[in-house]
């Protein structure tokens, strides 16, 4: 996968993670770049009087969002490196899912039409980590999106107690969907998507997906995609609910 032929010393195979893992922050870090910048775009073209009526608290939060992620994010690599695992406390992720997707759509016409269950089970998660997660999906429906077209957000409580796939076991779930009304995968191209760096996308980087799985692998949960052509797709996500004792 990265090159090397034979046997795989340790020490590469952790090279070659770090280089993975690096390259997926720095998508992350484009990203937030972008936020930071349109917002800074709009505020400048507000004060100038090229445009009225934006919400310069909204733009000036969603700046101050962007670079507390960016610091996240470097602890986040920093933490990988030396080999530690990040931090995870039991949250609710209402707030999470409603800050994440708003940043992530500033500066574009798309709205997105968002659908919390009203007691949503908490999981036992990395926030800093579930910000990242929500942000690259709703990224991917943007650019798949069609113009005018809306995202749809939903997360809600279920229980599986059939385990419909090898997957995901029996239990209490949170489950997050997000759904653009684009052009669709093809299906041959359908299991590929999680893989690092594949993209369907003309200026794609293959890595928000990818991590996208990572991250739902490190938390025991499931990603999965189902995808139609000329319709859209959507992106499915299940996370272990907490105890309720906690």
């Amino acid at each position: 996968q990265y090159g090397f032929e034979g046997e795989v010393s340790p020490g590469l195979e952790r090279l070659a993670a770090i280089a993975q893992a690096t390259s997926g922050v720095v998508h992350d870090f484009n990203n937030i770049f972008a936020r930071i910048s349109g917002s800074a775009t709009l505020l400048r073209e507000q004060s100038t009087g090229k445009m009225a009526d934006l919400d310069r608290d909204a733009l000036m939060a969603a700046i101050e969002s962007s670079v507390e992620q960016g610091k996240v994010l470097t602890g986040h690599l920093l933490e990988f490196g030396k080999g530690h695992e990040p931090d995870k406390s039991v949250l609710v992720l209402t707030d999470i899912i409603r800050t994440a997707v708003s940043f992530s759509l500033i500066g574009h016409a798309t709205r997105p039409h968002i659908e919390i269950e009203k007691d949503l089970w908490s999981v036992k998660a990395n926030a800093g980590q579930m910000t990242q997660l929500i942000s690259n999906l709703t990224i991917n429906a943007l650019q798949a999106s069609k113009r005018g077209k809306p995202i749809s957000i939903r997360a809600d409580n279920v229980t599986n107690e059939t385990a419909p796939s090898e997957s995901l076991d029996p239990g209490r779930y949170v489950r997050i969907t997000i759904r653009d009304e684009g052009s669709g995968v093809s299906p041959e191209h359908l299991d590929r998507l999680f893989e690092p760096f594949f993209t369907t996308k003309p200026h794609g980087t293959g890595l928000g997906l990818a991590t996208a799985h990572l991250i739902v692998k490190d938390h025991r949960g499931h990603i999965g995609v189902t995808s139609e052509v000329g319709r859209g797709t959507t992106f499915t996500v299940h996370l272990p609910a907490a105890d309720p004792a906690s």
